[in-house]
């Protein structure tokens, strides 16, 4: 696994100044925590309650936690990943890089479910909230549409007081598939940013809605561009609050790539050309201090994936982690210190999670987790 010599890369990465694999040095310069059943880590007894035909989010305690402003919040050094313990489970759980203590946040059961998956989440910037896209957690009323969809929660970092942000989603009578995914914080923490798609006429439509993030009103759709029938995987730049979103499935004419939405309201600007580089289906994550965007993509249809870097200053792309042949980058999250990275790689189907520390001369990179079935994390 190489990674690669960035001269001037940020002020805080400016560290990166040696390549390196996993088990040598390399001079090319190219471009058993809680069990889901103690401690309030299970999901809700009545998740969903309330969601009802108004279209008003439910507010659902998930445990005997208190309020939103009561609750703890998760150290610097603490990440959320995503282990799918089953093909159809999987349990957001904690670990901190520093000490390797890991705990499980939920597990995702409910009544006579053992869990589900999770199709995105995030950590609030005060870092006491979650906010995840899951299928837990459906109510009579989102039953009687026959249609599933996922629902984006929101709950405290011990898994208790959830509160449940999104309606029921209904067909318009076209729609035969809703998909609601990839939920992140803007930077305040008052709003959510979320993927909404439907699968009408034999293709998808996605576009990003924003929410409360307390539940107190119902989405609404963030204008993109028409041009493209998919516009997601929101990351807001914690610093100047903008808004990146991936738009891809575009018109000719209508480039696809990276576009930056500046909060002012302004037209969008594009940063990284989709058609230089194969974007992958994961969402970018800016740098705590906004001055770089990391982002995954294949150099080439086919090739392994590859961990690279927008350069704001610069406004340049730079590969910081190449895939090699049967190892692919699959995503990445930035360390509140901006100082260690954490990776998730795939190997022959296996994912684990890697730690990157680009404090030092030479940068280590070293396993997190060694479990096969660990991706996805989040700061």
């Amino acid at each position: 696994m190489r990674t690669y010599t960035i001269p001037s890369l940020l002020a805080s990465l400016s560290l990166l100044i040696g390549a390196c694999n996993l088990n040598d040095s390399s001079d090319d310069d190219d471009a058993d925590g809680a069990n889901g059943k103690n401690g309030g880590v299970n999901s809700p007894q009545n998740p969903g309650g309330g969601g009802g035909d108004s279209g008003n989010p439910g507010h659902n305690p998930g445990g005997s936690g208190g309020g939103q402003n009561q609750a703890r919040a998760l150290s610097p050094t603490t990440l959320l990943f995503e282990r799918r313990v089953a093909a159809d489970q999987e349990h957001i759980v904690a670990i901190d890089y520093l000490t390797k203590e890991q705990w499980v946040i939920s597990t995702l059961e409910e009544n006579n479910v053992p869990g589900w998956t999770v199709d995105g989440m995030a950590i609030s910037r005060d870092r006491t909230r979650i906010v995840f896209s899951s299928m837990v957690g459906a109510s009579s009323a989102d039953a009687a549409t026959m249609m599933a969809a996922q629902r984006i929660w929101s709950m405290n970092i011990d898994g208790q007081d959830w509160i449940r942000l999104t309606p029921v989603f209904k067909s318009n009578g076209t729609t035969s598939k809703i998909d609601v995914r990839n939920p992140s914080f803007s930077p305040d923490g008052q709003t959510v940013v979320y993927d909404y798609g439907e699968y009408a006429g034999g293709s998808w439509y996605v576009a990003p809605f924003l929410v409360a993030s307390d539940g107190s009103a119902t989405p609404a759709l963030v204008p993109t561009n028409l041009n493209c029938s998919i516009n997601g995987y929101g990351a807001y730049n914690p610093v100047t609050g903008d808004l990146l979103l991936k738009h891809s499935v575009c018109v000719p004419g209508s480039p696809s790539g990276l576009y930056l939405y500046p909060k002012d309201g302004s037209a969008p600007i594009q940063l990284v050309d989709g058609n230089s580089l194969e974007l992958t289906s994961e969402r970018p994550v800016f740098t705590t201090d906004g001055a770089g965007i990391l982002f995954t993509a294949q150099p080439s249809p086919g090739k392994e994936s590859s961990l690279y870097i927008y350069l704001m200053k610069d406004q340049k792309v730079v590969r910081l982690l190449e895939g090699e042949a049967g190892i692919w980058v699959v995503n990445a999250a930035v360390a509140p210190d901006d100082r260690h990275i954490v990776v998730c790689l795939r190997e022959n189907g296996n994912t684990n999670l890697w730690l990157w520390d680009v404090g030092v001369d030479p940068t280590t990179f070293e396993p997190l987790t060694q479990d096969q079935i660990s991706c996805n994390p989040v700061f």
